[in-house]
């Protein structure tokens, strides 16, 4: 066994037993997730566009640490940039980014002054975003389309384990990316968070799946393009499944009426890792770890790659009701 797979498999090990305890391997400084939840959305699944885009807002100044909503969201992206909204569509309707989140995040960011024109919300195929319910081709409050439209940029880009082509949407057509993933377990990676959202922006990703999507994960989220770009997580956890994703599968879904809002792609996959892992021992499921399905790959983002932060002693974790 080589140095990095072994301290691959040291990594997995102590995350699996609680997130990463150890404190001289974190001695980043620690990274804050905010975690803000509306009662009322986590009773009631009727649209209301007032309480989610307070909730959207909300995440962002708790996150930043700025009381003004408009300064927060300034304090993040320009008037100049264009922002490409990475969704999840993958599931369709039930258990994909929800359209009324995005179009808060976009009313936000039409606030400080970038146009509807220079937003885009986008993932791999208009067929999947039509399943979840977005428009594309629509104009006005935000542009969105598919890679598929796009196309791939004709460079290789390489990191670690990982090879292939990015979305022209993230590599020429985007100055800054707010990935906006859900609350997620999935069969062969365990979770589908933040970090492996960006499944959705390579060309190859059905080759990344084995042993659990480790080391491949962490290694494609280091690519430098996406690493510089991506400048905001708003994961949707308005909605949560603990047990048989991708599909949408109403026995292991519930209702949680919240947002994690984190820049840190690693603590934010730890802290929605829990949620997952509490609400499968609710639901009497073993830990994804008995089931042979812990995704090792959040440890080796955080100890291999330098990602981020996975462990309790190194997030800032922030929970507030609106």
């Amino acid at each position: 066994m080589d140095r990095r797979s072994f301290l691959r498999l040291a990594a997995a090990s102590a995350l699996a037993a609680e997130w990463l305890p150890a404190p001289d391997l974190c001695a980043r400084e620690s990274s804050r997730v905010a975690c803000i939840t509306d009662p009322v959305l986590a009773k009631s699944r009727e649209p209301a566009p007032e309480r989610l885009q307070r909730l959207v807002d909300r995440s962002v100044t708790t996150l930043t640490g700025i009381d003004d909503a408009g300064e927060a969201w300034r304090s993040l992206f320009a008037p100049n940039d264009v922002v490409g909204i990475k969704v999840n569509c993958l599931a369709g309707r039930g258990n994909s980014t929800n359209p009324e989140v995005v179009e808060a995040i976009a009313a936000s960011l039409r606030r400080i002054g970038i146009p509807g024109e220079r937003i885009i919300v986008w993932d791999r195929s208009n067929r999947d975003l039509l399943a979840a319910g977005f428009k594309p081709g629509a104009r006005g409050a935000y542009r969105c389309f598919g890679t598929d439209e796009a196309g791939y940029d004709d460079r290789l880009f390489e990191e670690g384990s990982v090879g292939g082509l990015l979305s022209t949407i993230l590599t020429s057509l985007s100055s800054a990316i707010i990935n906006v993933p859900v609350l997620k377990g999935r069969g062969i990676t365990g979770v589908s968070l933040s970090m492996k959202n960006h499944y959705g922006s390579i060309h190859n990703p059905n080759k990344y799946h084995p042993n659990g999507g480790d080391p491949y994960i962490a290694d494609l989220n280091s690519i430098p393009m996406i690493r510089k770009k991506q400048r905001l997580i708003i994961c949707d956890c308005l909605n949560g499944q603990c047990n048989g994703g991708p599909a949408y599968d109403p026995r292991w879904s519930w209702r949680e009426g919240s947002m994690l809002a984190a820049r840190d792609p690693v603590a934010l996959d730890a802290t929605a890792l829990a949620m997952i892992e509490r609400k499968r021992a609710e639901r009497g499921l073993p830990a994804l770890a008995e089931e042979k399905r812990f995704p090792a790959y959040i440890g080796t983002a955080a100890e291999i790659n330098g990602l981020g932060n996975a462990s309790r002693d190194s997030i800032e974790l922030v929970r507030e009701e609106t």
